[in-house]
């Protein structure tokens, strides 16, 4: 026999797929999907921020660079310096966990590292050299030589910073670059008879004679018989002995004990 559907099953069935179809949410929007997922991650940031950011400075405290590594990670990873940079400031969070991939010697990871921190931060001098640093240690010179002209243009009070460009590029046979530097250099700290030294080969490196300068380092410290001494010898060898002497009678009058001078002149 065929069953026969009634009009009351009918009803039924209407009733019950009327009354599913209203208990389905309806789907929401990209907009309203994401102020969901934001409200999750700020609740799961405010829980878990202020533990990482503790077990972070114990690890660190501790030496324990493997758990400083992971600990920082976790912290990048889920945000924490957006969410409250009071609580996780993103500089101290770039740097530490970079100086703890230096301690394992991850100089790759502490570039990599560094380099995120730079695009939230790219005037922090302090993840510039660390970056520097980085490039120095993986014979990355090339990239350490710009890190450390960039800090130039950004701090150029920093004469350390401007010491080691100084080297790298003597060491490169960057004379011109040399002396544009040390002219800074010497400006800040005039009688540096360091930079002054290094002043003179960096000329003699170019072609140019050093005479000049060296005549200037002189009048500027005639009390000191080297510079005078150092002076006359020049003035020699370029075949002005008259001048020589001359210098030579000014160091005698600072410095009448000085043997030298006296059987130079």
């Amino acid at each position: 026999m065929r069953q026969v559907i009634t009009f009351p099953k009918l009803w039924l069935a209407f009733v019950v797929v009327l009354f599913v179809s209203m208990c389905v949410p309806p789907e929401m929007d990209p907009e309203e999907k994401d102020r969901a997922e934001q409200a999750r991650l700020d609740s799961l940031r405010e829980l878990r921020c202020p533990r990482l950011m503790s077990s972070a400075a114990e690890y660190y405290r501790n030496q324990d660079w493997e758990a400083t590594v992971q600990i920082y990670r976790e912290i990048d990873e889920l945000g924490c310096d957006e969410f409250d940079p009071v609580l996780a400031p993103p500089e101290e969070i770039y740097l530490y966990y970079a100086i703890a991939h230096e301690y394992l010697s991850h100089f790759e990871n502490s570039e990599e590292v560094l380099l995120k921190g730079l695009q939230k931060l790219p005037e922090s001098i302090d993840l510039r050299k660390r970056l520097a640093y980085s490039y120095k240690k993986q014979g990355k010179l090339d990239r350490y030589t710009v890190e450390l002209e960039k800090i130039m243009d950004r701090a150029p009070d920093d004469s350390q910073n401007m010491i080691e460009l100084s080297k790298v590029y003597g060491e490169n046979n960057r004379y011109e670059d040399q002396i544009d530097v040390l002219r800074l250099l010497l400006e800040k700290d005039p009688n540096n008879e360091i930079y002054q030294g290094e002043m003179k080969i960096a000329l003699e490196q170019v072609g140019e004679d050093p005479l000049d300068y060296i005549r200037e380092l002189f009048e500027r410290n005639t009390e000191n018989t080297a510079y005078g001494l150092d002076f006359a010898d020049r003035l020699s060898s370029a075949d002005r002995p008259e001048e020589a002497v001359d210098v030579l009678k000014k160091v005698i009058r600072f410095d009448r004990n000085s043997k030298i001078a006296y059987r130079k002149l």
